[in-house]
């Protein structure tokens, strides 16, 4: 400004504001300056009265590390307000209304922070963890390989019978469990069957039993939405060791107990046709047509959202053309090996 204007005062102005949208932001000072024609310079006069200054959030988060436990915490620092006292609402059920949260599983949490003067503002808090540990089994006759990924590597190997490796083989036939721990400590339990070769009638249910085993039965928290996928893999050529996919992959929830049971029976039947032998054939022939091996791949889907863990898969088993009556199936006396 300058001496050539005329002599008007300029008046401080009030501003009352009920709400801070920081979308409309912008400074004003703490005082407004009035100017008398003929001065030397400024006078300051006290101004903005009743202002509502908008409120800041600071947000501390720890982590909660291992997948699926809940050791992650959140602490909010609010400032500036006017009044300087804060409430605390925060958007998930039954939540305090503090400004510290402990004992939190991985997600995203957000809270309206509100200053005495009515000012306020959302501060947005994500806790992540670790990835989940999955364990790719691969089975092949009696031969086993553990294939962990997911939580925090290296990861070590606990069998029930005592081997500490991820990779065994020629195992007898029974039931072994391991127990896979990453660098965390986070564990996961995977069990492995080797049974002799199993037969199945293509006119019978050809089933796979699927189980999340008792410590779900005990806390259905710990997979939640747990589902079950599945793919069915047939050689198409005997002994060529290259198996195809039939069908699509499969989906189906687990019951209220952790279980599921996936069948077969159609897809791998159109592989298979009755055989008649040549017209005067002397020789003996493999009838490749009556028979296929087969195995399935499966896993369980769980999480919120739900991910599938890696596809495990079963040793090769048959499956052969026709069925039994429910006499003969019931004596079980056709074959074994």
């Amino acid at each position: 400004m300058g001496s050539g204007l005329a002599s008007t005062v300029v008046a401080g102005v009030n501003i009352a504001a009920t709400a801070y949208d920081p979308a409309f932001d912008f400074q004003l000072p703490v005082c407004s300056p009035v100017y008398v024609n003929g001065s030397t310079g400024f006078s300051w006069l006290t101004a903005l009265s009743n202002t509502i200054r908008p409120v800041f959030v600071a947000v501390a988060v720890t982590n909660t590390g291992g997948f699926g436990t809940r050791t992650g915490a959140i602490a909010l620092v609010a400032s500036n307000g006017t009044v300087g006292t804060y409430t605390y609402l925060w958007a998930d059920a039954g939540a305090p209304l503090t400004a510290g949260r402990t004992g939190l599983a991985a997600g995203t949490y957000s809270c309206t922070v509100t200053d005495a003067s009515g000012a306020s503002t959302v501060a947005v808090a994500v806790v992540a963890s670790d990835a989940r540990l999955d364990v790719l089994v691969a089975l092949t006759d009696n031969n086993v390989t553990l294939t962990p990924s997911g939580g925090v590597g290296p990861y070590t190997y606990l069998w029930n019978d005592g081997p500490t490796t991820g990779t065994r083989g020629a195992l007898g036939v029974g039931t072994y469990t391991c127990i896979v721990t990453d660098s965390r400590g986070t564990t996961r339990e995977v069990t492995v069957t080797i049974d002799p070769y199993r037969f199945y009638w293509s006119k019978k249910p050809v089933t796979l039993s699927l189980d999340a085993g008792p410590a779900y039965r005990l806390d259905p928290t710990i997979k939640p939405n747990l589902s079950f996928v599945c793919e069915v893999w047939v050689e198409e050529v005997y002994r060529s060791g290259t198996f195809v996919q039939v069908g699509p992959t499969q989906e189906q929830p687990a019951d209220r107990s952790g279980r599921t049971v996936f069948d077969a029976q159609e897809l791998l039947d159109a592989y298979l046709t009755d055989h008649l032998p040549d017209l005067n054939q002397a020789v003996p022939s493999r009838a490749d047509c009556l028979f296929r091996r087969f195995y399935f791949r499966y896993a369980e889907k769980f999480g919120t959202p739900a991910v599938a863990a890696p596809l495990s898969n079963q040793a090769q088993h048959y499956v052969v053309f026709g069925g039994l009556d429910f006499y003969e199936a019931t004596a079980g006396t056709w074959f074994s090996s």
